[in-house]
C-alpha cells in the first residue's frame, strides 16, 4: 500500500522499539520512490546471526544508499541501532552517491554513517546518542565532527572507563572540534556504575 498508493508521502517511519529485536527487516520498504519525503526513520539495525551488520540492504549495493539517492528532498533522518553485546564496526558502508541528501539538515545515528555523508556542510543538527562514544575512538570521531562545518546543535553519548582519571581533553576535543555549536547536550556513562549522567548546555548562554 505505502508503495503504490501514497506518492504525496512526506514523512515515513519503518521502525521496531522492541528490546528483544535485534535487526528490523524493512528491504521491502526501500523499493519505493515518494518524490515529497522529507522526514525518514528507519530501524533498528545491528549485528545479525552471522556477525555481519543488517538489514543485508544496508550495507550492498543497490540497497540502502540508493534509495536515499532517490529522496532528494530529505531534511531528516533517523537510524536507529541496537548494539547490546559488541560495539560497532570501525566502518559502515552507506554507498551514497556524491549527489545524494542535497539538504539533509538533521543526522540521527551513529558516527560511521556521518563519515560516509556527501554533503556534510548541509548538517546542523546531529545526535550521536545510539552508542557511546569511548574514548578510543575520540581520533576518529572528531575529525568526522569538524567536517559537518555548520554544525549548531549535538547530541551526545560518552562513555569514560576509568571515572578517577580527568577526561577534560575527552570533552574539550569534542567541542573543539564543532566551533559553531549553540546547543550540547551529552550523556556520560562509566563501566563501574549505573549511573547516568545528562548535561545540556546552551553554549551562548551559558559557558561548559
Amino acid at each position: 500500500m505505502l508503495i503504490n498508493r501514497c506518492r504525496n508521502l512526506q514523512e515515513l517511519a519503518i521502525c521496531s522499539f522492541s528490546s528483544s529485536a535485534r535487526v528490523f527487516d524493512f528491504d521491502r520498504v526501500i523499493e519505493g520512490h515518494w518524490l515529497k519525503l522529507h522526514t525518514l526513520t528507519l530501524g533498528p539495525f545491528g549485528y545479525q546471526s552471522d556477525f555481519t551488520i543488517g538489514p543485508p540492504s544496508l550495507t550492498v549495493e543497490p540497497g540502502l544508499g540508493a534509495f536515499l539517492g532517490r529522496h532528494a528532498n530529505l531534511k531528516y533522518i533517523r537510524f536507529l541501532w541496537s548494539f547490546k553485546r559488541w560495539m560497532s564496526p570501525e566502518t559502515i558502508p552507506m554507498h551514497l552517491s556524491p549527489s545524494s541528501l542535497p539538504v539533509l539538515d538533521t543526522f540521527i545515528g551513529v558516527y560511521q554513517q556521518v563519515a560516509e555523508l556527501p554533503n556534510p556542510k548541509t548538517i546542523h543538527s546531529l545526535d550521536l546518542t545510539s552508542e557511546p562514544v569511548y574514548e578510543t575512538r575520540l581520533t576518529t570521531v572528531c575529525p568526522i565532527l569538524q567536517s559537518l562545518t555548520n554544525l549548531t546543535s549535538l547530541d551526545i553519548w560518552t562513555h569514560i572507563v576509568d571515572s578517577t582519571r580527568d577526561h577534560t581533553h575527552f570533552f574539550q576535543s569534542i567541542l573543539s572540534s564543532c566551533p559553531k555549536l549553540t546547543d550540547f547536550h551529552f550523556m556520560c556513562t562509566t563501566s563501574f556504575t549505573v549511573v547516568c549522567l545528562y548535561f545540556r548546555f546552551l553554549i551562548n548562554e551559558q559557558p561548559c
